[in-house]
């Protein structure tokens, strides 16, 4: 998706400010080292998996089953017909973005000929159900508020979801619709700075429409934590809408092409995810160099699954194994985290049944960019608060590179060993706490911390 020289300069100037700012931090002010304490008794309720791609591959380059298998797939959004058969051995929670085949074909404004609409999507819905095929969430229209996917009236896009959703719920009656989908939460190019909250009132109030799911995508924000604002603008919406409308929030497109490729961004906005209540999400795709001399590029939309991948599959990107990591936590338990700041932040969950502490650590953006981390453990909630205890400490370091000055479009490296063991020690837990120190933490690396019994190693 390309952005402007403007946009770029912009971003250089801010960078550069930042660095700046670093420096004299290093020089004027103390060492501060962010101490971090998981409440490993205090339950957040079951785990929600973000491991939710975006179409990521073609019929021509099939997925890397057993890979993909591993990452505990939560969601996945298609929009091509052959796709929901692809992506179904993986999950059954599948958006299906059913205008992307009217688009492709430049059929014009759905609400301007709405017969040829509703033929469509007739044509559509006989497709899917003649060759059995599973669609979870139907989303009506992608990013209707960027100029390139739109070009017509808001009024219409309330027509065209009138519509499709009449239309489709004639064939399908328990179809759930998610939406609207737009490329950023208040309007980007088209409809005068409306919002996702501004939409889902409209198409109530005008049309008694109440979408299954609410959509918004984050991919032009590389700053996790503007997600509460939103959900909250959202959550003030629903009130107003009531009636005991209680719909998914979901984020179907998230992350910059400047952090697709940086895990320690991706772990962030899991983080922020979680903590704001979305319910599920989609990693986005972007544009990524395979080679800068001569330089070639390809769309991690259609291949390389989201950047997760090299493009011919022959190994995994460091962001593959974040998303492993976050997979394996199916089944546990959330925990509640305190932290001191917003650039450092750890996802942390338990498994009574393995009785076994997962912790991952991430620090992006801060003021001491090799300093360390300090983890308090406390609430150990086995052995009476008194154990030996099993703690093994692994990194996922950065690497980020790019071609000469385009920063929008990151080069893909292969990392396919996963994160180095850093340390493995037995340690006591004493009064239900223990301290773990982490230190070196590089700014941009993950930290990966098991706590388990020493005698279940």
């Amino acid at each position: 998706m390309p952005r402007s020289s403007v946009r770029l300069i912009l971003t250089a100037i801010v960078l550069g400010l930042l660095m700046s700012s670093f420096a004299r931090a290093q020089k004027t002010s103390p060492r501060f080292v962010p101490e971090i304490t998981i409440h490993a008794d205090q339950d957040r309720g079951p785990v929600r998996l973000y491991t939710g791609w975006l179409h990521g591959f073609e019929e021509s380059d099939p997925l890397p089953i057993a890979k993909v298998q591993a990452l505990n797939t939560s969601a996945w959004r298609v929009s091509k017909l052959w796709q929901l058969s692809a992506v179904r051995p993986f999950t059954s929670n599948i958006q299906y973005e059913v205008s992307f085949s009217w688009r492709w074909q430049q059929l014009g404004n759905p609400a301007a000929n709405l017969a040829l609409w509703q033929q469509y999507l007739v044509s559509q819905v006989s497709y899917i159900q003649s060759n059995n095929l599973h669609v979870e969430w139907w989303d009506i229209w992608n990013e209707p508020d960027h100029a390139y996917f739109w070009q017509w009236s808001y009024s219409d896009l309330l027509k065209t979801y009138d519509a499709a959703v009449s239309t489709i719920k004639t064939l399908v009656p328990n179809a759930k619709f998610i939406g609207p989908s737009f490329a950023r939460f208040v309007a980007r190019d088209n409809f005068n700075g409306r919002s996702v909250a501004n939409f889902i009132k409209d198409l109530d109030s005008r049309y008694g429409i109440r979408l299954d799911a609410v959509s918004w995508h984050m991919n032009d924000d590389w700053y996790p934590w503007n997600i509460q604002g939103n959900v909250d603008a959202l959550r003030s919406a629903i009130d107003q809408i009531g009636g005991g409308y209680d719909p998914k929030l979901v984020i179907n497109e998230y992350t910059q092409s400047l952090i697709v490729l940086r895990p320690v961004y991706l772990a962030s906005f899991v983080w922020h995810m979680d903590q704001a209540g979305i319910d599920f999400a989609n990693l986005a795709c972007w544009n990524l160099y395979s080679n800068c001399f001569p330089q070639t590029t390809y769309s991690s939309c259609w291949v390389g699954l989201n950047g997760l991948f090299l493009k011919n599959y022959s190994a995994e990107q460091h962001s593959y194994w974040f998303y492993e990591w976050h997979g394996r936590e199916k089944g546990n338990v959330r925990l509640e985290v305190s932290r001191p700041e917003i650039n450092t932040f750890a996802i942390a969950s338990r498994s009574d049944a393995r009785q076994e502490i997962v912790i991952c650590v991430g620090k992006h953006s801060h003021l001491d960019p090799v300093g360390g981390v300090i983890l308090k453990i406390q609430g150990y909630p086995w052995g009476g608060g008194e154990a030996a205890v099993q703690v093994d400490v692994s990194e996922l370091t950065a690497a980020h590179e790019l071609c000469g000055n385009d920063v929008w479009k990151p080069k893909q490296v292969a990392s396919p060993d996963g994160p180095t063991p850093v340390s493995s020690e037995v340690r006591s837990v004493v009064g239900g706490a223990l301290t773990i120190r982490l230190p070196r933490f590089a700014d941009d690396d993950l930290r990966f911390v098991t706590i388990r019994a020493a005698s279940a190693r």
